[in-house]
């Protein structure tokens, strides 16, 4: 699994800033926008254990859903944390 599958961006070696996985902003990015990732997919993207994610969400640093019993994050708003945009940071 990479992250172009997860519908997340990446830092790229060499650059500063963090980038989305389609700056084109086509119907398909806010498919990808939309999609909710599990507390273990996001600790892999982010190399941290899924524990640490549990807790930012718990803390209200990462914002979630919870879907039967289990956290759900949305892409987007993995990416805003990531740029620093999200007020929950």
């Amino acid at each position: 699994m990479t992250d172009g599958d997860l519908g997340v961006g990446v830092y790229r070696e060499g650059r500063a800033r963090w980038q989305p996985p389609n700056p084109r902003g086509t119907v398909t990015t806010k498919r990808r926008q939309n999609r909710l990732l599990s507390t273990d997919e996001v600790a892999e993207l982010l190399a941290v254990s899924p524990k640490t994610v549990r807790r930012w969400i718990a803390e209200g640093e990462l914002p979630a859903v919870k879907l039967h019993r289990q956290w759900r994050v949305r892409a987007a708003e993995l990416g805003r944390l990531l740029e620093g945009e999200s007020d929950a940071a």
